[in-house]
């Protein structure tokens, strides 16, 4: 019987299907179809849809009529219809009030695949009427074949739009040819694509998580507090091996997320999306990507993160290695190298090869004096020192240490007045004793004469005594040459001991050159080698030398231990003085040139891996 509504009969079935053909969600769909299935079953009275959710759990997709006051009655016919798997029949008999009832659940099966039950409630009827019914469910189960036809559709054209969207991520990061330009291309084109306003990306360096670039920006401090909150939200998002969101997201729940809100309040309260960084299965960095406060990412930006971080995970790794420099630099710097060599148009690779192999030959082939070197001084053949002849004070010192003197030049003046106030003491008695002596010769006192002629005697000898000691205090230079040590002006009327070294002095004719050799060259040379020596005064100017003597006692000198050699210039009118320094270079052997650069490091790093073998 049909209902009036405003005069004119209603039809149910009509309704059903305007809602149905005009569905533009899922929801609208599974409602109209539910709706057309009820009104062309005779003596529907409800009915439940359950279908599989995106999850994979089995949920109410719609209800007839809208707002029915039990469900739960439909669900249970519902589970035992989707665990077994077959069609279902039950009949409720009146009970409470109740009237009786009969209860048709039906699977829905797409591709041989379960994908829910329909479940419709209907009063008694006889079994051709429930047949009929039956069969009207397994007929408008096909029409669920084109929403789910749909659904796959549409999954399957956002999966093949991040798939693109992450191949051409792949191909702007493949573009690059060095680690810093690939990882910079690939947040710049990630920002783009998911529409966040920056990104970052870490790499494994070794253990350790290193922030390897910023989106639109060419240098970021490594140091700043900013850059470790960064690292730590990566962090968090390698040791969960997924993505981690803040605030969360529904495929992110249940994750671990501090460090990405730590992030999220630096900056402002801004969306923070972390995915890992994968190449051949294995996590080798973290991509963060940040939203604006107003502008959460879409649905997609997720997945396509997730593809990124998948698909350019290998090309960042495969960057990075060739980024090494025994792994990678050099050896692609040697292909290209090799490719100039091969190609007939490129002429500066083949001179480069012929210029380093003339080089080496020459290295090899040409030979040169090996060559010991080492810090030399000046110093006098003879070194004479002038000391204190007496005991006395210091009255003059007109020479200085530095100046020329001849043999003879007086170098130092002792104070003389206890020796002249002697002097005239010891002439008195001379002459006390002579005048005694002539009046014992005029008494013919004989014995008193020999007494007196006694005392004259001595008196004279400590008057020569004296004497010899007034000309002791004038201090005389004993050779000609240079005083090299001794300065008194500054110490006058000061005391000086008898013996006391005053002054030095060297010839100017006569020097011997003295070399500080180390202990590790000593053994190489020998009296009798030559060599050439050149001071810091006279720079440029090469003097030739000869070994003499090789002293076997060692001086430690500036955490090094030298050995005395003593070696004999060559005549020459160069002006040597006493003290001189600079350095000299005493020949061994010949040897090919590159030896002779290359020994000292060799004999370094014989001792030391000696002294590193167990």
């Amino acid at each position: 019987m049909q209902m009036k509504v405003g005069g004119q009969p209603a039809d149910p079935l009509g309704e059903g299907w305007r809602q149905f053909s005009a569905a533009g969600s899922a929801h609208e769909f599974c409602r109209g179809w539910l709706k057309v299935q009820a009104t062309l079953i005779e003596g529907a009275r409800a009915g439940m849809l359950i279908l599989r959710a995106e999850t994979g759990k089995f949920a109410p997709a719609a209800i007839w009529p809208e707002g029915a006051s039990d469900p739960a009655a439909l669900a249970a016919s519902a589970e035992q219809a989707l665990g077994s798997g077959q069609p279902l029949v039950q009949r409720f008999a009146a009970d409470e009030g109740a009237p009786a009832r009969v209860q048709i659940a039906y699977p829905i099966r797409i591709a041989e695949a379960l994908e829910g039950a329909v479940v419709i409630e209907l009063i008694p009827a006889s079994e051709p009427a429930l047949r009929r019914a039956t069969h009207q469910l397994y007929w408008g189960a096909g029409w669920l074949e084109v929403l789910f036809r749909r659904r796959q559709a549409e999954a399957d054209g956002a999966r093949a739009e991040v798939l693109q969207q992450a191949m051409d991520l792949a191909v702007a990061t493949l573009e690059e040819p060095d680690l810093a330009g690939a990882a910079m291309a690939l947040i710049n084109a990630l920002d783009a694509a998911t529409g966040a306003r920056g990104a970052a990306v870490g790499l494994y360096r070794g253990r350790r998580l290193r922030l390897q670039a910023m989106s639109h920006t060419a240098w970021f401090n490594r140091k700043s507090a900013l850059l470790d909150t960064m690292l730590n939200a990566m962090e968090e998002v390698l040791d969960q091996h997924g993505p981690v969101a803040w605030p969360e997201t529904a495929p992110t729940a249940g994750r671990i997320s501090i460090a990405h809100e730590a992030l999220s309040q630096r900056l402002g309260g801004s969306h923070i999306l972390g995915v890992p960084l994968l190449a051949a299965g294995r996590p080798v960095g973290a991509i963060l990507l940040e939203f604006d406060p107003e502008a959460p990412p879409a649905p997609l930006a997720l997945a396509l993160a997730e593809a990124a971080g998948a698909v350019c995970g290998t090309v960042l790794e495969d960057r990075r290695r060739a980024d090494r420099w025994f792994a990678g630099r050099v050896p692609r710097a040697l292909a290209r190298f090799w490719d100039d060599l091969r190609d007939p148009r490129q002429v500066t690779g083949k001179l480069a090869l012929a210029a380093v192999v003339g080089v080496l030959a020459a290295l090899v082939l040409v030979r040169a004096p090996l060559r010991v070197t080492a810090d030399a001084v000046i110093e006098g053949s003879v070194m004479r020192a002038v000391v204190s002849p007496v005991e006395g004070f210091v009255e003059a010192a007109p020479v200085r240490a530095g100046e020329v003197v001849r043999a003879g030049d007086l170098l130092a003046q002792l104070d003389q007045r206890d020796l002249i106030l002697e002097e005239l003491r010891l002439q008195s008695e001379a002459a006390q004793a002579a005048s005694a002596y002539r009046d014992a010769l005029v008494r013919h006192d004989r014995v008193e004469a020999s007494v007196q002629q006694s005392r004259q005697a001595e008196a004279e000898a400590q008057l020569r005594l004296n004497a010899a000691q007034r000309a002791r205090t004038e201090i005389r230079a004993p050779i000609d040459g240079l005083v090299v040590s001794g300065d008194l002006s500054r110490e006058i009327g000061s005391p000086v001991e008898k013996g006391q070294p005053l002054f030095e002095v060297a010839p100017l004719e006569s020097y011997r050159v003295i070399l500080k050799v180390d202990e590790s060259h000593i053994l190489m040379v020998a009296p009798g080698q030559t060599g050439v020596m050149s001071l810091a005064a006279i720079a440029g100017q090469e003097m030739p030398i000869t070994i003499e003597k090789v002293t076997p006692v060692s001086t430690p000198e500036e955490g090094r231990n030298y050995f005395r050699v003593e070696a004999q210039l060559a005549p020459g009118d160069a002006p040597l003085r006493p003290g001189m320094q600079g350095v000299g270079k005493v020949v061994i052997r010949d040897a090919p040139l590159v030896w002779t650069w290359v020994w000292p490091a060799v004999q370094w790093a014989r001792i030391k891996l000696w002294s590193l073998a167990p």
